[in-house]
């Protein structure tokens, strides 16, 4: 008998195509996984959510529906961070609220500043 240990049989792909309706998909015979190219109406609402971006106009809201003086954006690559500068240094006080790009979540800065890959793209004064 062959090696029956899932962690080291091979995993075989094969290929099939649903002739009457033109869906490819790859099945593999070693864990039963298949992936289809082509995805139910729902699961593409799905994955075109998860890969739909927050825009400034939704971030905005979003954060000025929990503070309410905003008049400053700093955009990084993965969230908006909306602040209000008043021109001076401060210590603590009124702190940035994070609005993050992928999901909409409000985070406070500090939970966002502890992340890895957070490049600012530009700063702007919010009207």
């Amino acid at each position: 008998m062959g090696n029956t240990d899932k962690r080291t049989a091979p995993d075989v792909l094969s290929h099939e195509t649903d002739g009457s309706q033109g869906i490819d998909s790859w099945t593999s015979c070693g864990y039963g996984v298949s992936i289809s190219s082509q995805n139910t109406p729902e699961q593409q609402k799905a994955i075109d959510q998860i890969n739909s971006d927050m825009d400034y106009a939704q971030a905005l809201a979003i954060a000025r529906s929990k503070k309410a003086r905003i008049n400053y954006c700093t955009e990084y690559n993965n969230a908006y961070v909306f602040s209000y500068d008043t021109g001076e240094h401060s210590k603590g006080g009124d702190s940035p609220i994070v609005i993050m790009k992928d999901t909409g979540a409000a985070l406070n800065f500090i939970s966002y500043a502890v992340r890895d890959g957070n490049e600012i793209v530009r700063e702007f004064k919010v009207k």
